[in-house]
């Protein structure tokens, strides 16, 4: 199961101001001050603080995910890593760059 759907799934048993927090960023990918003001409403409703909420929170109940494995974004591509610390012979200011497609892993002997 993708992190996405275990996301979600343990989502779907909590209180509906953190599901609507939860569809938001999913959906988004960030939250707005605005985001913030709503679910607090909610939040504030479902304590008993306020008496009505504007809009009807967003559940998670038919939320759909990709089920083959695929997340939605496609793939993460390393492209440098740089300022290692303890890694074999690399000194701290070298930095090794990857290609966008492929990777040629090799044995290099820097014994003498």
């Amino acid at each position: 199961m993708a992190m996405l759907e275990k996301i979600i799934a343990w989502g779907k048993k909590q209180d509906s101001w953190l599901q609507d927090a939860l569809v938001r960023v999913i959906q988004k990918k960030c939250s707005t001050e605005l985001d913030v003001e709503k679910v607090a409403e909610i939040l504030l409703y479902e304590c008993g603080i306020v008496r009505n909420i504007p809009t009807k929170p967003a559940t998670l109940s038919s939320f759909k995910t990709h089920s083959d494995g695929e997340e939605e974004h496609g793939k993460v591509i390393l492209k440098k890593m740089y300022s290692l610390k303890n890694v074999n012979s690399l000194s701290k200011d070298s930095s090794l760059n990857f290609g966008e497609r492929g990777l040629t892993i090799g044995h290099v002997d820097v014994s003498h």
